[in-house]
């Protein structure tokens, strides 16, 4: 049984970087160039020995009305929806965390007590296997006009990583998958006057503590940026991240991990990042 998983955050608010809210015929053609992508790619790889998971951060979740009514995609589709409110003129739509797979057979069930910006759901796969899967939007809900990265580093902290260490205290035994946009890079650095920040600290409670392993560790794709900033193109940002848990690290397929784009580049400000595991 082969199943491959997708993370991408596909920049639902990406007006911040053309300086101007979206209109409602950008909005449009957003969505409508999300169903395209979506559609082409569930068809493309739909292969019968595969099961295929999406891990998706700042989607629309109207992006998937006409999908989950449809008979052809109507399988498996879970949302977590984060935000439904007008922030600084942008149009009012709901957005948030999504994990879906449209080829798998068993019901996701939803783990609960999800804190804001962290969705997790669970699995039984056919050969008896559980699943569990969590999906990370590392955001913020205070400080916003301080320094955006030393908030990101609180959350991630205080709120995500504890949150994960909880789970897996139940979940342990079983195949761990963890993926998202933590919204930090392991080389960042920061002091703010009181209190120093350093990227790698969290990184090796992940990895060293929790026991899960960067999926591109001891790949070309170890270092390579996941971010596509307009502002500034020759800044490397690495914030989209796979982990599995170190018991099934032996079945990731480490030649068919990928950081690519889109097509379209201008679609969001993010690479996907893309693993498989044979069982």
């Amino acid at each position: 049984m082969k199943l491959v998983f997708r993370t991408w955050n596909l920049n639902f608010w990406r007006d911040r970087y053309i300086g101007k809210p979206k209109s409602n015929i950008d909005m449009y053609n957003w969505l409508e160039t999300g169903k395209n992508i979506i559609t082409k790619e569930w068809i493309k790889f739909n292969e019968p020995e595969m099961i295929r998971f999406w891990l998706l951060q700042e989607s629309s979740i109207e992006m998937y009305d006409e999908l989950i009514y449809s008979p052809d995609y109507s399988n498996m589709v879970r949302y977590y929806e984060l935000h439904k409110a007008k922030q600084s003129g942008r149009i009012d739509q709901p957005w948030g965390l999504i994990i879906e797979s449209m080829q798998n057979k068993s019901r996701l069930y939803d783990v609960k007590k999800n804190p804001k910006g962290l969705y997790c759901v669970k699995t039984e796969l056919e050969n008896g296997i559980t699943l569990v899967i969590i999906n990370v939007h590392t955001q913020i809900y205070t400080g916003h006009e301080k320094n955006y990265s030393v908030e990101y580093y609180k959350t991630l902290k205080n709120e995500i990583i504890p949150s994960i260490e909880n789970i897996l205290k139940k979940e342990r035994n079983n195949l761990i998958i963890l993926g998202g946009d933590f919204n930090m890079n392991r080389n960042y650095i920061d002091y703010d006057g009181v209190e120093k920040y350093n990227g790698q600290i969290l990184f090796d409670k992940i990895e060293k503590e929790l026991k899960l392993i960067d999926c591109t560790r001891g790949t070309d794709f170890y270092d390579m940026s996941t971010m596509i900033d307009p502002l500034n193109t020759d800044k490397e940002i690495k914030n989209d991240y796979f982990f599995i848990n170190e018991e099934y690290y032996k079945y990731l397929n480490k030649e068919e991990v990928i950081i690519d784009r889109y097509d379209d580049e201008y679609y969001t400000d993010h690479f996907f990042v893309e693993i498989s595991i044979n069982l």
